[in-house]
């Protein structure tokens, strides 16, 4: 049996991976639906040879895990920011502390607290104690969340108010200075209207924004200096259910024709995708997700016992669960 899960229809939901020897798995009960608000929390110290129960019936959303390995998330009844420093076994809340940081401080992590609306910007350290205003944000930038922090680089989706089109905003010094990517191919739109695409970013900083808001087609950018390049996905066969950024900068893709799931992919040197099949993973997984461990993570969606991981998004192996 599962540590910590019992009954049928419990599915993984979660995946946090800030080192190769620890893993952390958010399961939900899905019967009849699913119960997203609630989980329970397993773990391995070992790279998941073994695991054993963190938390049962945790109500702290949404999940994340800093590169030092602390767990972050809302305290749902709050609604609070908690941490976790042992796993996840116990949890205490963040304080917000006065005046501001400059950058990221090794080890932690940054993210969105309310602001008019938008999102303040808190850093946080990398034990998960405080929180604290970072200095400077974007100029004419409205974030609307943080996508990843990979050592000192920051990504984030918001809008371009002076280009009045979606963005990315980026940063190389852990948010000390920003630099703004709009993209100018996308209509106009006004702060509250503006589509957000999909944004990947692998470790190496290759970045690709996929917008699915029009039925009749997908559209799909890729980052090139400080600018955005179209791809080409007049060959994608249905819609697209998610994608990644494998290591080597191919941009892979998910969608499902009739049922059926598929990959493609479109390699950093080219501009059209074409059909690939992955060593060892099915086509019918869940979303792909780039751990601070720096491999890639995903699990079957009917079978929730079983995860798979990747060192560079194209060869992938099973770990055995609870």
């Amino acid at each position: 049996p599962r540590p910590g899960v019992t009954g049928d229809g419990a599915v993984i939901q979660w995946i946090g991976a800030p080192d190769a020897t620890h893993i952390y798995l958010a399961y939900a009960s899905c019967v009849p639906s699913c119960l997203t608000a609630r989980y329970d929390l397993v773990g391995s110290d070992d790279g998941g040879r073994t695991w054993s129960t963190r938390a049962i019936g945790l109500e702290i959303v949404p999940l994340q895990v800093l590169p030092s390995g602390t767990l972050l998330g809302i305290l749902v009844s709050e609604p609070t920011y908690v941490s976790s420093t042992d796993g996840g076994r116990t949890w205490h809340p963040l304080i917000q502390r006065p005046g501001s940081a400059a950058a990221v401080p090794p080890g932690g992590g940054l993210i969105c607290g309310p602001r008019d609306g938008s999102c303040g910007l808190l850093t946080v350290d990398a034990r998960g104690e405080n929180l604290v205003q970072l200095a400077n944000h974007p100029p004419g930038f409205v974030t609307y969340d943080v996508l990843e922090v990979v050592d000192s680089r920051v990504w984030m989706i918001g809008v371009d108010t002076l280009a009045r089109r979606p963005a990315v905003a980026t940063s190389v010094d852990g948010g000390a200075t920003w630099s703004v990517h709009p993209l100018t191919d996308r209509p106009a739109c006004d702060r509250g209207s503006c589509v957000m695409p999909n944004v990947d970013v692998n470790a190496q900083g290759t970045a690709v924004a996929m917008f699915v808001d029009r039925p009749e087609s997908i559209e799909v950018f890729r980052s090139v200096g400080d600018g955005w390049t179209r791809l080409d996905t007049s060959a994608l066969a249905g819609p697209a259910s998610w994608s990644y950024v494998a290591a080597d900068g191919t941009h892979i893709v998910q969608t499902t024709d009739g049922g059926r799931p598929r990959f493609w992919a479109v390699a950093p040197t080219a501009d059209r995708y074409t059909q690939l099949e992955l060593a060892g993973l099915p086509s019918s997984v869940s979303s792909v997700r780039l751990e601070p461990d720096g491999r890639y993570y995903t699990a079957l969606t009917e079978n929730a016992s079983q995860l798979f991981r990747s060192t560079d998004g194209f060869v992938w192996s099973a770990v055995i669960t609870p």
